[in-house]
């Protein structure tokens, strides 16, 4: 699947990465869920990790969560339950990459973590 370039071209191509990643839903959650966890280096480069004491990064450091939830709740195993599972992926990666968008902007996050995390989502889904 096509690679992002920067954090909207990383939105945009949600559907398309994502169900191409049907079949290894679950390595690929796991993978993108480096980019919250500052216990478990490496860190994509070149943004420091988000810090969970820091309130200005909280917008994005509370997407952990459900993110977590997501993966949990992931079900290969049927068709139905397959869709459900990647739908449940791409709102969370929706929601996840928007807060992280709107971070930086408001200057709650860097521009380096905002590529760090573009950098984690194509390792994860591109």
């Amino acid at each position: 699947m096509p690679p992002a370039a920067n954090i909207d071209e990383a939105i945009d191509l949600i559907p398309s990465n994502v169900t191409g990643k049907s079949a290894t839903l679950l390595a690929s959650m796991n993978t993108w869920l480096v980019v919250f966890d500052e216990s478990q280096p490496p860190f994509p480069a070149p943004g420091a990790p988000f810090d969970a004491a820091n309130r200005e990064q909280r917008s994005v450091r509370d997407w952990f969560g459900p993110s977590l939830l997501v993966r949990d709740q992931i079900d290969i195993s049927t068709l139905g339950l397959q869709e459900l599972s990647l739908a449940r992926v791409m709102d969370v990666l929706l929601r996840t990459l928007q807060a992280v968008k709107y971070a930086q902007i408001a200057g709650r996050v860097t521009a380096d973590q905002e590529t760090s995390v573009v950098t984690q989502y194509n390792a994860a889904w591109a």
